[in-house]
């Protein structure tokens, strides 16, 4: 299926920052939940590398943190389900086979193994993006049990009296909000990646089931437009990406080369590539020939049966194959479809809260114009966000959608063509 590649831009950039530092606190916080801050903050982008990881809680933070390539392959590729589960080790021996293996023997290859290695490079891609994913709607769930804690904090210090602790909660409060913040920002650019990653295996997919018969010119034209429209859609995706980094604290020279924390868009440059070498092996795909069928050599009513029972297994074999890569993206897409979602009602509760703030100064009748100034930038900000992540679920939700269609629809064959075997090995059993 054809899915749109376009990648909403309102508001991403402000996503990320809201104009200021939004990962390292000026002072580490003190108050009743006991590491509050520390939980939030971490000094650290979120594509950076952390030394070896140490038991499950960690492997989560590594995930998210994106340390090594991001298109390392597993083992055991994983589909993400809903309750969040901690992401291992990934070989980088593997790793830097798929990051080279296209330089080194890309002349040596023909057109059905390049075909074959796009399709496996882009999965891949988007394979590690919903890892990615699952990491990071962990780091974002944890954060909100934080918040949740200093809050409940919060209120019995209220009871009590106590201003000065009452403040300092409410300072570790902001500190793990804008980490959060942060960490859904992070999510926004997965998504934009994972999406199209799985656009561009479909486009290949498309391509690589036509090598045999062949496409009309209209399939072609499709297939060309929608080429061009996906990589597009990278081209904006990756400058997103870069300037969510950049606003978390990925600090660079101008033209100096992508480091190890940028390991996102390296996954974008590659997907890029793939898709590029996909247009490149298009014009080779022969025109769809609509000749008449050939007389074939005659069979004995036995022989036919046993024929059509052979073609009908195989094809039920092909069915049932491309239906469960269809249940992998669903559930790929589910994750990150829940993630997408818990971002937005933080962020409509962080709209509701600006709101309000920008409210009640307008009714004290007291301040300083550059308050208020900051209330109503802050108003702004979070719509946003908001309309950002709303935007990307939007899209994601009619990919989805598509996915879920295709799914139903490669089922009823399957049971189809089941059905026809049965009848089939009836006949030549002579019942």
């Amino acid at each position: 299926p054809e899915a749109e590649a376009q990648v909403p831009t309102k508001g991403v950039d402000q996503a990320a920052s809201g104009g200021e530092d939004i990962v390292e606190p000026e002072a580490e916080p003190q108050g009743l939940v006991a590491g509050a801050g520390e939980a939030a903050s971490g000094g650290e982008d979120l594509l950076e590398p952390e030394a070896e990881p140490q038991g499950s809680v960690e492997d989560v933070d590594e995930a998210a943190s994106g340390e090594g390539d991001l298109l390392e392959p597993e083992a055991e590729p994983q589909r993400p389900v809903q309750p969040v589960v901690s992401v291992g080790d990934v070989s980088p021996k593997e790793t830097e086979a798929l990051e080279v293996v296209w330089e080194d023997d890309e002349d040596d290859l023909s057109s059905s193994e390049k075909l074959q290695r796009i399709k496996a490079t882009l999965w891949q891609s988007m394979s590690m993006c919903g890892t990615r994913v699952a990491a990071l709607r962990a780091r974002t769930q944890n954060l909100q049990l934080t918040m949740k804690a200093i809050a409940d904090a919060n209120l019995a210090v209220k009871e009590t009296g106590q201003t000065m602790l009452q403040g300092n909660l409410e300072e570790e409060y902001e500190v793990v909000s804008r980490a959060l913040s942060l960490e859904y920002a992070s999510l926004l650019s997965f998504s934009f990646v994972q999406r199209l990653s799985l656009t561009s295996f479909y486009l290949a997919d498309v391509v690589t089931g036509s090598e045999k018969d062949g496409l009309t010119p209209e399939q072609r034209s499709e297939i060309q437009e929608s080429l061009v429209s996906t990589d597009a859609g990278l081209q904006q995706a990756r400058s997103e990406v870069l300037e969510l980094e950049e606003a978390g604290g990925e600090q660079r020279p101008r033209g100096a080369p992508l480091g190890p924390r940028s390991a996102l868009v390296r996954t974008v440059d590659i997907v890029k590539r793939e898709l590029g070498t996909l247009s490149q092996l298009l014009p080779g795909i022969k025109e769809q020939e609509t000749t008449s069928e050939q007389p074939t050599t005659q069979l004995n009513i036995g022989e036919q049966l046993k024929v059509k029972a052979v073609n009908l297994k195989n094809e039920i074999t092909k069915t049932k194959e491309a239906a469960a890569l269809m249940a992998d993206e669903t559930g790929m897409l589910e994750s990150l479809e829940a993630g997408l979602l818990e971002a937005i009602a933080f962020f409509a509760k962080e709209t509701k809260i600006a709101q309000l703030a920008l409210l009640g100064f307008g009714t004290s009748g007291s301040g300083e114009s550059g308050m208020l100034r900051d209330l109503q930038n802050e108003v702004k900000v979070q719509r946003d966000r908001l309309a950002a992540f709303e935007s990307e679920r939007e899209v994601l939700s009619n990919l989805l959608q598509t996915v879920r269609e295709e799914k139903a629809m490669l089922d009823d064959k399957c049971n189809d063509l089941e059905k026809q075997l049965e009848e089939v090995e009836m006949q030549n059993r002579g019942e």
